[in-house]
């Protein structure tokens, strides 16, 4: 078998929405075989090591002889089916499934690297045909597909996912010796024929996951990301970040140091390792509480750079701020306790700014500065580590439910500028996704100019930046992508400045 490292589309229906979305995901990279013009050979599937099967129709099932599609995958191939053609295929009993109103999840029941790479075992995710719009009280009816069947492994064959409603199978792998994968599961049901057209809009929690198991197996979509059942409590937080002191494989010894008490009491937590007397990252998120998601891909930052593996940690430091607004993570606002933006607190023109509305300006209006710069106590900390001694890079996460942009100033831009061409080029391939204002999807990218405001501000001694991830979506639906995007921006930006400082 050769691989040209294309992908080949064997569908009843051509240019079919999935076919374009793959041309999206992987540009100049998608062939397409049409079985209503001739049945699939081995001679036809011989150079592509990826192949996508969909047959729409049950009528031409006929058309497809599956066992000339497992014989590529023994080979060594790597193949992605929909349910229909693989329960037929296999001899297996195939059901469609009404999940009426209910939001409809499948549980997965194995992990299998690298198809459910970003998800663990006991994991539930949002898996249905949306009918209705994204965030109202459901209506219409949600769908599934499933298959009827259970492990095989004299045939390698493993359930991945099982649906939460009936334990049908979702998400099917078969393994064989060459090394090829067969991976099986709903390419149909997250989606919203209606509206989106099966494209994985982010506000919709059914379609956002569907592209991901393949693009594991296609193209390691997920290298960082890791899925959210749930938003954790602010407790269930700092006992996160607590546990991070004694977290398996570190390279350095780790402090979790209480910096002092937030505005509602909480203690404000540093996570802290590397040579104290090196040069200083400093990393900090979700200073608006509503932007919770970061806090997730923080936490994930913070567990790759402790393998060692990103910088050398007996050169250099890192304090990692994983939850500076407790008030606002469990308020679900952007103020702290007192009504006040964080964000606004430490301005350089803090007594020129009046705020971005025409509204009052008293506490709990949209971005309210505070009384005093630098008076609350979260902003008295923050300013506290921006003072703390070799600081070469303060980099702040925030969130919004669009593209992902960076911004910044520091000693030298063109370095900003080589990070957020690094940032873009291992963002590549991996994620698609529509946003709100957009009628098509596109791939996750960051922004649509890489170059985002950077400039040298005189006497600044460490690069300043600032960033807007994916955030404020309903559920947790999109967070394999959220965390992912995050750390990968994290971890671009920790590694470039460091290795510009080395040189």
């Amino acid at each position: 078998m050769g691989d040209t490292g294309r992908i080949l589309v064997v569908s009843d229906s051509p240019d079919y929405y999935s076919t374009r979305d793959l041309r999206r995901l992987y540009p100049d990279a998608v062939d397409e075989h049409d079985l209503n013009t001739a049945p699939i050979t081995a001679e036809i599937l011989a150079p592509y090591g990826k192949v996508w099967t969909l047959v729409r129709r049950v009528e031409n099932l006929p058309k497809l002889d599956y066992a000339v599609i497992r014989a590529h995958a023994r080979r060594g191939a790597r193949v992605v089916s929909h349910l229909l053609e693989y329960a037929q295929g296999s001899g297996l009993e195939f059901r469609f499934r009404n999940a009426g109103s209910t939001r409809h999840k499948l549980r997965v029941t194995a992990e299998s690297d690298p198809i459910t790479r970003g998800f663990a075992v006991g994991d539930e995710v949002y898996w249905y045909r949306n009918s209705s719009d994204i965030d109202e009280p459901p209506v219409g009816h949600y769908a599934y597909r499933e298959v009827v069947c259970h492990d095989d492994p004299a045939a390698g064959r493993r359930v991945l996912a099982r649906s939460t409603m009936t334990g049908g199978a979702v998400w099917i792998e078969e393994r064989f010796p060459s090394g090829g994968v067969l991976l099986a599961y709903d390419l149909f049901s997250p989606l919203s024929l209606v509206h989106t057209q099966g494209d994985p809009w982010l506000l919709d929690r059914g379609t956002f996951s569907k592209y991901l198991p393949a693009g594991n197996l296609f193209g390691s979509t997920v290298r960082y990301g890791r899925y959210q059942n749930r938003k954790l409590a602010v407790e269930e937080v700092l006992e996160q970040v607590r546990a991070l002191a004694d977290f398996p494989g570190c390279a350095v010894p780790v402090e979790v140091r209480d910096e002092g008490p937030t505005s509602e009491g909480t203690p404000y937590l540093t996570v802290r390792f590397g040579n104290d007397q090196g040069p200083r990252f400093t990393l900090i998120t979700e200073k608006h509480g509503m932007e919770w998601e970061n806090v997730a891909g923080m936490l994930v930052t913070i567990e790759q750079l402790l393998t060692g593996n990103v910088i050398d940690l007996e050169r250099f430091c890192i304090v990692a701020v994983p939850l500076p607004n407790p008030f606002g993570y469990r308020n679900g606002c952007r103020h702290n306790a007192n009504g006040v933006d964080l964000n606004r607190q430490l301005r350089g023109d803090w007594d020129r700014f009046r705020g971005w509305t025409d509204e009052v300006l008293e506490p709990w209006t949209f971005d309210f500065k505070g009384t005093a710069r630098g008076g609350e106590p979260e902003a008295q900390i923050e300013a506290g580590l921006r003072a703390e001694p070799n600081l070469i890079a303060f980099i702040d996460a925030h969130g919004m439910a669009g593209a992902p942009v960076l911004g910044g100033t520091g000693p030298d831009p063109a370095v900003l500028r080589s990070c957020c061409e690094q940032i873009v080029e291992n963002l590549k391939n991996r994620y698609l996704v529509r946003y709100l204002d957009q009628a098509g999807p596109r791939q996750l990218t960051l922004g649509a100019d890489p170059g985002m405001p950077v400039e040298k501000v005189p006497g600044l001694p460490y690069y300043s930046i600032w960033y807007e991830n994916v955030c404020q979506l309903p559920d947790v639906h999109a967070t394999v992508m959220q965390t992912d995007t995050a750390a990968e921006i994290n971890l671009t930006l920790v590694r470039g400045i460091a290795r510009s400082i080395e040189q």
